[in-house]
């Protein structure tokens, strides 16, 4: 259940964001303004991990939400533009399909990626050079503070995560600790 209260937020705080960016940078105010028939946000997953498809459906039911509320902006329904960085080398799959994503898709407001290594690649190569934002909610990389004003991380790195976890230990009296991943 707090999985489910973390990606909901995650998702809520993206298109809040996305929507704040959508409305706020029009470049020529005395123009008319563009009609739209959706916004597409690019997700990035490496759907060969079992976790990837819990996030996609929690991102799933949060769009369809926001879109039986009425969308975003002037009423625009959110779209997922889905690339998995399934393989080896998440990084460059990662930046790989942002690209399929950035010249492919109309419409395309930004990223939403869940795993450091997919996120490295996004925020270094797009987030950083391009200027165009991405939002992970659950990458924890200590390399991804600060890396870009256009990229967000929703967690704590490892090593706060790890100091909690000790501290937790220490104040329940356990001495020894096990790890399974």
């Amino acid at each position: 259940m707090k999985l489910f209260r973390f990606i909901t937020a995650f998702i809520f705080l993206f298109i809040l964001i996305v929507w704040v960016s959508f409305t706020g940078c029009n470049k020529d105010s005395s123009s008319d303004p563009v009609v739209l028939d959706s916004i597409s946000v690019g997700v990035i997953l490496p759907m060969d991990n079992a976790n990837a498809q819990l996030q996609l459906n929690s991102m799933k039911l949060a769009f369809k939400e926001v879109n039986d509320a009425g969308g975003v902006g002037m009423g625009y329904p959110l779209r997922i533009e889905l690339r998995s960085s399934e393989g080896y080398n998440r990084e460059e799959i990662a930046v790989e399909k942002a690209q399929e994503i950035l010249e492919t898709t109309n419409q395309f407001v930004g990223f939403t990626t869940c795993y450091s290594s997919s996120s490295l690649g996004i925020a270094n190569l797009f987030c950083k050079e391009q200027g165009i934002g991405a939002i992970s909610g659950c990458a924890s990389i200590s390399i991804l503070s600060g890396v870009s004003d256009y990229f967000e991380r929703l967690c704590p790195v490892d090593e706060f995560e790890a100091e909690i976890l000790i501290n937790k230990a220490q104040y329940l009296g356990i001495n020894n600790v096990a790890i399974a991943i």
